[in-house]
């Protein structure tokens, strides 16, 4: 029997860390990961299909037929309604939007912290990077950019082709940032039950995991 769990947020809102966290529990096979900075970059079972911009090819793509004793623990970006097309059984956890003013400028912040502002460790993760969000492969040109150490708010600058300054990813951001629209706003319901960002932030993660633990494993 295949069983998951989905972590479900929007970019930015530390679903990563927190899918991390629950990997812990004895019903969980542990999500293997990597810091990246201030960022935790997790390596999980379908190759983080679902944290790359939406693949309409999603449902062949996705591995199902796996025989596991445990949950495996799955970050995605991808929607509940939309995974339970597929994983119908599986658990989630969903992260709702921030909704204060104070809230959704912390979120932006974080995310200008802990994204672009930190770097990745190969190669490859750089060109996955530019790519989600290019939505293109880079060139020659770029490639020779993307070898050197550099942040991912520099990669924005390649892909907007200017000159990799400060000055330039803060302007790159600040459009972002403008066509950002958080909006996961989720009711906890059979098999599905939500945290919001402030408590994530705050650490108040013990009601998902006192859920999580609800579900044993029978074997």
């Amino acid at each position: 029997m295949s069983r998951f769990i989905f972590v479900c947020y929007q970019h930015g809102h530390g679903g990563e860390s927190l899918a991390v966290e629950i990997s812990k529990l004895e019903i969980c096979n542990p999500l293997e990961h990597e810091k990246q900075g201030k960022r935790t970059w997790t390596h999980d079972h379908f190759n983080k299909l679902f944290l790359k911009p939406y693949d309409p090819q999603w449902k062949q793509k996705a591995h199902t037929t796996v025989d596991n004793e445990k949950y495996y623990v799955v970050p995605s970006h991808y929607r509940p309604e939309t995974l339970r097309e597929l994983f119908p059984m599986a658990l989630y956890v969903v992260i709702n939007s921030p909704t204060t003013k104070e809230r959704l400028q912390s979120l932006t912040n974080r995310i200008y912290k802990h994204v672009w502002l930190t770097k990745h460790k190969r190669l490859d993760q750089k060109i996955g990077y530019f790519i989600s969000n290019a939505g293109y492969s880079p060139d020659r040109g770029q490639l020779k950019e993307l070898a050197k150490d550099i942040t991912n708010g520099e990669i924005q600058c390649v892909i907007h082709r200017v000159i990799t300054n400060r000055n330039n990813i803060k302007s790159i951001f600040k459009k972002w940032t403008e066509a950002y629209t958080p909006d996961f706003l989720y009711q906890n319901k059979d098999k599905l039950i939500t945290i919001s960002y402030a408590n994530l932030m705050d650490k108040k993660i013990e009601p998902v995991i006192a859920w999580l633990t609800l579900f044993k494993i029978s074997i």
